[in-house]
């Protein structure tokens, strides 16, 4: 089976869980990409001897056996699995399958008013991939700071990259956009992060090029 050999327990438990194969695949490219990129940055410890564990405040630590740790974090749409390596727990990587969600509905509860100003000045057929972005830039903020979707959610604005350095200056914020020909169709993914750190790394990988896991 493809990297499950890698994988703790609970890991194998949780790939197991899902229903749907590319779902599970993905969470398979996530989790063994991460060990092995770990395991890239110490040497000394094998992909399959990483430890996680989830902080009390904010973010996962991946703990090797001789207690070095690093700060860990992964998330998948579309088909992608990404996941993050940084030498802080204090950041977030969230992944958005920018054609999987209503983003008009979203915008109007969860947007800050400059970031439903920049959509309305876009064409129609450009807004889907720049309200993603803004998604993804607000979860992963929320996640390394260990918040929920609340009234400070929607107040954070990502229209401006001026503006947020103004409101951040401790934070590095991160997107992309990534794609990719699926037999049923073209998927656009998009991904970001806000890491209190500069020294962040970011895989990508499509499930279609892992293999078939069992």
């Amino acid at each position: 089976a493809y990297g499950l050999e890698l994988m703790s327990d609970e890991e194998r438990m949780r790939f197991r869980s899902f229903e749907h194969e590319r779902d599970a695949q993905a969470y398979a490219a996530g989790h063994v990409g991460l060990r092995e990129a770990l395991s890239e940055r110490d040497d000394a410890t094998t992909p399959g001897n990483w430890r996680f564990e989830r902080r009390p405040d904010a973010g996962t630590a991946a703990i090797a056996p001789t207690g070095r740790a690093f700060g860990v974090g992964s998330s998948r749409a579309g088909g992608f699995a990404a996941f993050a390596i940084a030498d802080t727990f204090a950041f977030g990587i969230d992944a958005v399958d920018v054609g999987g969600a209503d983003w008009e509905a979203i915008g109007r509860e969860f947007f800050a008013e400059p970031e439903r100003d920049a959509l309305a000045n876009l064409e129609p057929k450009e807004r889907p991939r720049t309200a993603a972005r803004f998604w993804a830039l607000k979860e992963s903020f929320a996640k390394a700071t260990g918040r929920g979707v609340d009234d400070e959610f929607a107040a954070w604005s990502f229209a401006s990259a001026s503006q947020v350095r103004r409101r951040f200056p401790d934070w590095t914020f991160w997107s992309s956009v990534v794609r990719d020909e699926l037999e049923d169709g073209e998927r656009v993914v998009v991904l970001a992060c806000a890491a209190r750190s500069a020294d962040l790394e970011v895989f990508v990988q499509s499930v279609r090029r892992v293999g078939h896991p069992a």
